[in-house]
């Protein structure tokens, strides 16, 4: 069938009147005669307006595209100050009525404020075979969004690509989100969009540079193609916190090639090496992969470290923390107790092995508290029989102050403190990263 998006030619109420094609979604036959299953068909009455309409109540409905994964027909639409894209269902009226409210009606989402959406085309396996995206990208919607006639430079709203990822009964999943966006002084901004067989085709409108009026010629036409990023994970070797083990976990093309640098002056070409340093130090780990014609790079600061001297235990009769019993050097915090205290606090200094936002991760049967240079990572309240996550951004070879304190319920007791980031697998927190606080002379009390 044929599908054509009228607009309300700057009028309303025809969007809403069944006696005209203005601000409908048609559907005829390639003969310009329309089909008898569309919804509001009767030939009894002669062909006319009424029989061709699909959906009505639209402004000025622009592109469209079809999605494989419901075989359902998209819109993008502009309004006053608000913008639309819809799914477009048999019979459906999308409730234009004049006002930007009305906007909202049946839309999968809006874009407020209006950017003159003008286009939209779905990346999807069932086409050229995702174009070359990866698994993550296919069945999003890419929506081309024009932005004010003829301007110059980078306005507020328009001029760019979005990303729409929505769900498979036609519900908003996240976006839009910006894909694609001019950033130059001219007058080009995008308009038609397209998937192809290797990559999202999309066009400029107008001329950027050297133009006159908006109708010169030299509108271009643009690719997006995948070519893949790098990635890395790290970890440390249980028997030697000096050596680190590399996991690639980069999306590239077969023919790729790898490059490591460890930042000591050693290198690499494996996949997914291991490398042992000689001292303690903080370091950058860079990947670099040719893959495509394309270079692409990575890199990690890691702190490297086998110093670690534990933390300072104090254990205590009361749950208040009061009533001293005790005091200890202890290499990480993992216990159980067959008969607890009735509280206990660690103090020391945690060396953090990489530069990133760190999870702490608290397992007991009591309740406790956690705080990392005064700043309170996890309160009191609490978690009884289960784990309590705390977070907080650590820079790599850095010692923050932290403090951890344990109130127990009676009888039998544990407690482990855990971490982990995007590069740190979760793990007790080891005794290499961990040292005393600097407290003076300290004398062990045993009761």
């Amino acid at each position: 069938m044929l599908y054509v998006h009228m607009g309300d030619a700057h009028y309303a109420p025809l969007a809403q009147n069944m006696l005209t094609r203005r601000g409908k979604i048609l559907r005829m036959n390639l003969d310009g005669l329309p089909p008898a299953d569309n919804p509001f068909y009767d030939e009894a009455d002669g062909i006319g307006p009424t029989d061709y309409i699909f959906a009505l109540g639209f402004r000025n409905p622009f592109g469209g595209s079809w999605r494989a994964a419901d075989g359902m027909l998209y819109e993008v639409e502009n309004g006053p100050t608000v913008d639309r894209l819809a799914r477009v269902e048999p019979g459906r009226n999308y409730g234009w009525n004049g006002t930007d409210e009305s906007m909202y009606l049946n839309a999968v989402c809006t874009f407020p404020p209006g950017s003159a959406p003008v286009n939209l085309a779905f990346v999807q396996r069932e086409r050229f075979d995702g174009s070359g995206f990866p698994e993550e990208k296919l069945d999003r919607a890419f929506v081309t969004e024009s932005g004010p006639t003829w301007a110059s430079g980078t306005p507020t709203a328009g001029k760019r690509i979005s990303e729409v990822a929505i769900g498979g009964d036609g519900v908003l999943v996240s976006g839009p989100d910006g894909f694609v966006r001019y950033d130059g002084t001219g007058k080009a901004t995008v308009a038609g969009i397209a998937a192809g067989p290797d990559g999202l085709y999309f066009t400029s409108l107008y001329k950027d540079w050297g133009w006159e009026q908006p109708f010169d010629r030299g509108a271009e036409v643009f690719r997006v193609r995948w070519v893949g990023y790098a990635a890395f994970g790290m970890a440390f070797a249980a028997d030697d916190p000096l050596r680190i083990v590399l996991s690639d976990r980069s999306a590239v093309a077969d023919d790729a090639s790898w490059q490591w640098d460890f930042g000591d002056g050693a290198t690499s070409v494996e996949r997914s090496p291991a490398h042992r340093y000689a001292r303690s130090s903080t370091y950058i780990v860079r990947l670099t992969i040719v893959s495509g014609g394309e270079t692409l790079s990575s890199w990690k600061k890691v702190h490297v470290t086998n110093e670690g001297s534990g933390v300072l235990g104090e254990y205590f009769a009361s749950p208040e923390l009061e009533d001293l019993r005790g005091r200890a050097i202890t290499p990480a915090i993992d216990f159980e107790w067959t008969a607890a205290p009735f509280s206990a606090r660690w103090r020391g200094r945690i060396r953090p092995r990489f530069s990133e936002t760190y999870h702490f991760i608290v397992r007991t049967n009591g309740t406790a508290r956690m705080r990392i240079d005064g700043e309170e990572v996890l309160d009191e309240g609490a978690a009884l029989d289960g784990e309590r996550i705390g977070t907080i951004d650590l820079e790599a070879g850095e010692d923050r102050e932290f403090v951890l304190e344990y109130i127990h319920p009676g009888g039998p007791g544990s407690l482990q403190l855990l971490w982990e980031s995007e590069t740190q697998e979760r793990e007790v927190v080891p005794p290499s990263v961990l040292f005393t606080p600097a407290i003076g002379r300290q004398r062990i009390v045993r009761k």
